[in-house]
């Protein structure tokens, strides 16, 4: 059965400056850090969004275009 959304994933050019955004805007909490553009940030309760990084080449596809990627949903079995 689905519990709830584990996480949204965001594709973007400028993951640092969007994730340190939401950071800001809702007193988020790095949980994760590739060191390659990739971050997940979490809320209090849990819930997380992911940065992915794109770059020029990859945004011409759409598949890997800037937005929303994902969601991830969380399960209990």
């Amino acid at each position: 059965m689905v519990k709830g959304i584990e996480h949204v994933s965001i594709l973007s050019k400028d993951t640092k400056a969007l994730s340190d955004w939401y950071k800001d805007m809702f007193s988020l909490k790095t949980v994760y850090d590739n060191g390659k553009g990739t971050y997940f940030l979490a809320f209090e309760s849990g819930d997380m969004i992911e940065f992915v990084k794109t770059d020029e080449i990859s945004e011409k596809l759409s598949h890997t275009a800037s937005g929303i990627r994902h969601l991830a949903l969380s399960i209990d079995d």
